[in-house]
């Protein structure tokens, strides 16, 4: 007999379809019955890297749960120039904020690398969070983070420079994606991808990250990044000086 609830190095098998579920997942430690009950009419789907999971202003279809792979969510501006607004990886959900709020999706969804999805339909997700105390505050925890994330994102545009635009930017990769021992970002990344996470042009996002290389604070091996002074990173942050 299989046993469905075996632990890996990251997570672990969960409930009677064997869904790997993360440990930093909202979903991790949610009685095995719960978890039942939102698999129960979902099955998985692989979305192509730069494939669409779902389109900004289109109405809400149900929760999605990434059992494994990155997701970016994007937003257009003037219909011409990209901001990525969220990262996502193996275990975190999406559209949770379109099904509290009632409103169509405030982004676009799209893979950073082949992911598995399970869509999970509203009326079931509402039903288990109004069943179980713990998914309800895990939710409400995610909420709180966004809200933070947008203050700090807010700020940022408005009163931080170029490098330190880059910087953070770099330091959230690594934090979603990256390997926190070598420090290297574990996804290929183009010069536009982390343009369009710090909000800035192509141009002055290579001149910035053209200036961490030469000082020693980040290498590049092809489109791969590690982080070489992760302090140094967090202090062009703080101090923000103008540094290009």
């Amino acid at each position: 007999m299989t046993d469905n609830n075996s632990n890996g190095k990251y997570g672990k098998k969960v409930g009677k379809k064997g869904v790997y579920i993360s440990f930093t997942s909202p979903l991790y430690g949610i009685p095995d019955n719960i978890i039942d009950s939102l698999f129960y009419q979902s099955s998985p789907r692989t979305y192509q890297k730069n494939e669409y999971i779902f389109i900004e202003g289109s109405k809400p279809a149900g929760v999605f749960f990434i059992e494994t792979g990155k997701v970016k969510l994007i937003k257009e501006h003037d219909g011409k120039r990209k901001k990525i607004v969220r990262l996502h990886k193996d275990g975190d959900i999406m559209g949770y904020r379109s099904m509290i709020s009632d409103e169509p999706y405030s982004a676009t969804a799209q893979a950073f690398e082949p992911t598995v999805i399970y869509l999970i339909p509203y009326g079931t997700f509402e039903h288990a969070m109004r069943n179980c105390y713990q998914l309800c505050h895990n939710v409400m925890k995610l909420l709180a983070m966004d809200l933070k994330r947008a203050e700090e994102n807010l700020y940022y545009a408005v009163n931080k420079g170029a490098v330190a635009k880059v910087a953070s930017a770099l330091l959230l990769l690594q934090e979603v994606y990256g390997d926190p021992i070598t420090g290297k970002i574990d996804i290929p990344l183009r010069r536009e991808d982390i343009a369009e996470l710090a909000g800035l042009s192509v141009e002055t996002t290579i001149r910035s990250l053209s200036f961490l290389r030469k000082n020693g604070i980040v290498g590049f091996d092809n489109k791969i990044i590690t982080l070489l002074n992760k302090e140094a990173l967090k202090n062009i942050v703080q101090t923000d000086k103008k540094l290009v």
